[in-house]
């Protein structure tokens, strides 16, 4: 017998999220951290809703109120070394504690050693791994359920692998879930240290420190001019949940905690009902000209701006310019859903993996139909783009400048 599906969504903290959730049949978890803690997970710090110790708890509480159980995110890919220093270990110790005491019901972790740590000393916690664990054979699946995981999240980048999503299907008995609405690029040459930078930008030990956020601004850049690469990311459509389904899988994961509340809702009523009829870019996680404030928490816009401002030797009329075009949406694609109806069927039939996409080119021919832009405003932030990341890497030199005049 199949098992019924469940979907498990992002909280901003909002409790008229809740409500709205509770209403949606196939909606059974929610997840979220503080912008800040002792281990971090994968947002940076500017991007999430604020919100303390106790606010976490009242909204674990509300959540089981309305029949949902609630995992706390501890992902970050990278802890600095802190798991193994004897001052830091009894904050991560009392940290967790601290999240069992509240009742949290799961917690999502990529390090080996909490997972070891808190299968030992904090039982009642169910373990999820994270996306960032990159779990990509049957072996590591394996070998992870052996340590004695509840879910195993798999990385996006194989959600167009049937073969292999089957075959792990059959090889482990943990639940498996998949993410369905990221948009990173696929294939991304910046995906580790893009992790890492998310990692360290929640952690309270040295998030504070960072702002500016090239690799989302690199590869919103790199679709912006190759549209195929909104093709090419391994998002799945509402209407497609049924051939995943088919090959076993029941848990879906939807993102992002930066946004609103209705943003939220909108993206998983599509999702719970299976059917999403537009614009497909309205509910995936599509970094770079999708930040318009009326998609994100109201409390982090101007955190999400500040994202964007290089600290060193920004000309102030040029951000503006550049932050007002992403406000409004310019260079946003307008993804039409109802066209992609069918085209997943290729990948039935091929190994990403093993084929150049110069040599293929079936997603620049899926995009040259489905995706169109406001052209102007797209060559626009294209431009404004690209002299930011360039702005930023003469930063380095421009720096060494000043502490040489220093010295």
């Amino acid at each position: 017998m199949d098992k019924e599906m469940g979907l498990s969504v992002a909280t901003n903290w909002d409790i008229e999220l809740l409500d709205g959730l509770k209403e949606l049949s196939h909606v059974k978890n929610v997840f979220g951290k503080m912008p800040l803690d002792i281990i971090g997970g994968g947002r940076a710090h500017q991007v999430l809703p604020t919100i303390d110790k106790e606010g976490v708890k009242r909204h674990v509480e509300e959540a089981h109120k309305r029949g949902l159980t609630f995992t706390y995110l501890l992902n970050a890919n990278c802890l600095g070394n802190i798991e193994h220093k004897p001052e830091e270990q009894g904050k991560i110790y009392n940290f967790l504690g601290w999240l069992s005491d509240i009742e949290v019901d799961a917690v999502t972790l990529t390090n080996p050693i909490l997972i070891r740590l808190v299968k030992k000393s904090f039982p009642k916690l169910k373990i999820g791994v994270s996306v960032f664990a990159q779990i990509n054979s049957v072996q590591m699946a394996q070998a992870y359920e052996d340590m004695g995981c509840d879910l195993i999240t798999l990385p996006y980048f194989l959600n167009r692998d049937f073969k292999l999503l089957e075959s792990i299907r059959k090889a482990v008995k943990c639940e498996l879930q998949l993410f369905v609405q990221n948009a990173c690029m696929h294939s991304c040459t910046t995906a580790t240290a893009h992790g890492c930078f998310m990692s360290h930008a929640s952690q309270v030990t040295q998030g504070n420190g960072l702002v500016m956020e090239y690799y989302a601004t690199n590869c919103a850049l790199i679709k912006l001019k190759n549209p195929e690469e909104y093709i090419k990311s391994r998002w799945i459509r509402p209407e497609d949940l049924k051939i995943y389904k088919g090959l076993g899988y029941s848990r879906f994961k939807i993102t992002d905690r930066s946004r609103s509340t209705s943003w939220l809702l909108n993206t998983t009523k599509a999702y719970n009902n299976g059917k999403y009829e537009g614009n497909l870019a309205d509910i995936l996680s599509i970094e770079g000209p999708d930040y318009k404030s009326k998609h994100y928490h109201p409390s982090i816009v101007p955190n999400v701006r500040r994202l964007f401002i290089d600290q060193i030797d920004r000309i102030p009329s040029y951000v503006r310019k550049w932050l007002e075009l992403a406000n409004k949406g310019e260079g946003r694609p307008y993804i039409d859903n109802q066209a992609l109806d069918g085209f997943l069927e290729y990948f039935k039939k091929i190994n990403c993996r093993l084929v150049s996409c110069k040599d293929c080119r079936y997603c620049k021919t899926v995009a040259d139909k489905v995706i169109r832009f406001n052209e102007e405003g797209r060559e626009e932030y294209v431009h404004l783009s690209n002299d930011a990341l360039e702005d930023y890497i003469k930063s380095f030199e421009l720096q060494a400048r000043r502490d040489r005049v220093k010295q």
